[in-house]
């Protein structure tokens, strides 16, 4: 998934990306907590939006710009290409996939059941600290 966000903001002449292993883990915590609460939404849980990016201390500087994207499919529709082409069809996936306002990335992919399927669910948390 990593060399795709590259190949994508490479096409778009977007900054390349650094992967930061605290966006890895807040991105990989929103996977999971999809599954756990069977609730696909940024706001999973009832938790805020980018409450994961908070929980790892990426945003602790007081000055950040933080995205995600989010996806869950099962079999085909949930590997890498098609994920990717999906984000990359939708204005607001794209937007943050492609933001050049962003330098960090972490993806967190985990597999599971939801609502009796077996999926994966994706999370893409983008960043910059000032």
């Amino acid at each position: 998934m990593r060399c795709m966000h590259r190949y994508a903001r490479q096409k778009a002449g977007s900054n390349r990306l650094r992967v930061r292993s605290r966006l890895m883990k807040s991105s990989q915590a929103k996977s999971r907590g999809i599954l756990d609460c069977q609730d696909f939404s940024h706001t999973a849980c009832g938790l805020d939006a980018f409450y994961w990016l908070h929980e790892v201390l990426y945003t602790a500087s007081g000055c950040y710009s933080i995205g995600e994207n989010i996806s869950l499919g099962s079999g085909n529709k949930g590997d890498v290409r098609y994920t990717m082409s999906g984000w990359l069809h939708s204005d607001g996936h794209r937007q943050s996939l492609l933001n050049p306002g962003f330098r960090h990335v972490g993806v967190g992919v985990v597999r599971g059941w939801y609502k009796g399927y077996n999926v994966r669910v994706w999370t893409a948390h983008f960043g910059d600290l000032c």
